[in-house]
């Protein structure tokens, strides 16, 4: 995943020959990007993340990124039976949540999904931040703010995923995204940039991890990330403005 040679392979040849050949060639394949997470006592060079975005910003692939085996399974055989080349960003997740049938299945690229119905705001996240989310969730309902959780699943392209969005924020009037990845370029970046393209006037905050390595210190580890408590922090904050 951090070597250049999977990274140069995408970029200059998966992404670019359909375009360059005018179409007479195409690169279908899956990239099974292995994703570490922000784990302590692993220090900055084994406890990063959000590299996903690198491969999101490569016009000409998709980059799917599952938080529950069931997606996983479902990504993993639409990206395979996809024709266009397919990165498959895999963090550590959960064993939990909804059966894995034995039979083959397909989760659509492209196609974010409702985790959760809210109407005061409105928050995305992806794996590995999807677990704080649905914490931060629970304990804002209880405090009697109803919060929409949006899981995107796609990172590219955003197009099918972006109506969703669009139809919870228009709802709700708040966005609020959650972020593993460094603060500067991460993706819940982009996400806010389309939303307020196309709904101004909407109310924004992003949380992400701040733009330095990540420490092996539990505690300093723990500071920086984002969990459930910055989460709800935002979120009352921006109900109260």
């Amino acid at each position: 995943m951090t070597t250049f040679i999977p990274y140069e392979l995408m970029f200059n040849h998966a992404g670019k020959l359909r375009h360059m050949t005018g179409g007479q060639a195409a690169f279908p394949m899956v990239l099974w990007a292995d994703m570490q997470g922000r784990a302590p006592f692993q220090a900055g060079q084994h406890a990063d993340a959000g590299l996903e975005s690198c491969y999101a910003r490569l016009a000409g692939l998709k980059v799917v990124i599952p938080s529950t085996p069931y997606d996983a399974k479902g990504l993993m055989t639409a990206a395979i039976r996809d024709v266009d080349p397919v990165v498959f960003c895999q963090y550590p997740i959960p064993t939990t949540g909804p059966e894995v049938p034995d039979e083959p299945y397909t989760v659509p690229i492209g196609q974010a999904v409702v985790r959760t119905e809210g109407k005061d705001l409105t928050v995305v996240g992806y794996a590995p931040q999807t677990a704080e989310i649905a914490k931060a969730v629970d304990v804002l309902k209880r405090e009697g703010i109803s919060a929409e959780f949006i899981e995107p699943r796609t990172l590219a392209p955003l197009e099918g995923v972006m109506p969703t969005i669009l139809e919870s924020v228009k709802k709700t009037g708040r966005l609020l995204t959650a972020d593993d990845g460094s603060y500067t370029f991460c993706n819940g970046t982009e996400i806010i940039a389309r939303v307020v393209e196309a709904l101004p006037g909407t109310k924004v905050k992003r949380l992400a991890f701040p733009d330095a390595p990540p420490p092996g210190a539990p505690e300093m580890l723990n500071f920086m990330r984002v969990d459930a408590a910055k989460i709800v922090a935002a979120a009352k904050k921006m109900m109260a403005s």
